[in-house]
């Protein structure tokens, strides 16, 4: 039960980052619980919030954060807690009860003390400056548009790089292998991700499962070696776009199906 405890209070963690605004979420729910009158803000703003934190902390979620793979992403629930109006409008309700030249300065502190609740988020090496208008590598859009067949979907093997990228961009290009299998969350196993993990590309192998998989699309970056080239099973060189070639499979038909044969 101690670990399973563990798993609330980690999931907690994820939600709260350093705790400061977590805080100042709690004292914020104290100082409307006694002050708000209003019946509409308090359900909203108390009465809702203190809901979803006794939803979240509940002993029956700590089953399910043993049992169920997703567990770990329980704190998202509390996304549904209004945070930032409710701690900003608690804010305005107490400077408002300032009088005069007080309120600037209450204004100010109010306004230092959330900006340092919070972190610097784009520090994170999870950050980068987007290259588009999608938000995913500008290396990802010039391939899909190199294989996107218009008005029909296309299956191709992605780098694991790109993989959780690609749908993001368009649903009509389907993965040999998603992110599923390199998360520990899901642990899909595929034949596809560990040929490709391999040092040397066993090509035998992963043209027949490619094509087992119906998958006549393979990406890969250029320094990738292979145990044969792939185009004498039939895999040819179609191009390469930012150090990644491009291979197809000579033996898939790529473009629209008649409807007789759907």
């Amino acid at each position: 039960m101690i670990l399973v405890s563990n798993g609330i209070t980690d999931n907690l963690r994820s939600f709260t980052g350093s705790g400061a605004l977590f805080v100042l979420l709690l004292v914020a729910l104290l100082v409307l619980f006694f002050t708000e009158k209003k019946r509409e803000l308090r359900f909203s703003l108390v009465w809702f919030p203190i809901v979803i934190l006794l939803l979240f902390f509940c002993p029956i979620w700590l089953l399910y954060i043993k049992r169920s793979v997703d567990g770990e992403i329980l704190y998202r629930i509390l996304w549904l807690i209004p945070m930032a109006v409710l701690i900003a409008y608690t804010c305005v309700f107490v400077i408002h009860r300032f009088k005069g030249r007080l309120r600037h300065p209450a204004f100010a502190a109010a306004v230092l003390v959330i900006a340092l609740s919070g972190r610097y988020i784009y520090d994170s090496p999870l950050f980068t400056r987007a290259e588009n208008e999608y938000h995913v590598p500008e290396t990802v859009v010039k391939i899909c548009n190199e294989i996107e067949v218009p008005g029909r979907e296309i299956k191709a093997c992605f780098p694991e790089e790109f993989v959780n990228y690609v749908r993001q961009y368009t649903p009509n290009i389907h993965l040999a292998f998603g992110r599923g299998s390199y998360m520990p969350t899901f642990n899909e196993y595929s034949v596809v991700k560990e040929i490709l993990g391999q040092e040397y590309i066993n090509t035998k192998d992963l043209v027949q499962v490619l094509r087992e998989t119906q998958t006549p699309y393979l990406i890969v970056h250029s320094d990738r070696l292979f145990s044969e080239n792939p185009w004498k099973y039939g895999f040819g060189y179609l191009t390469n776009i930012d150090g990644y070639d491009i291979y197809l499979d000579d033996e898939a038909y790529i473009g629209l199906w008649d409807e007789d044969e759907q």
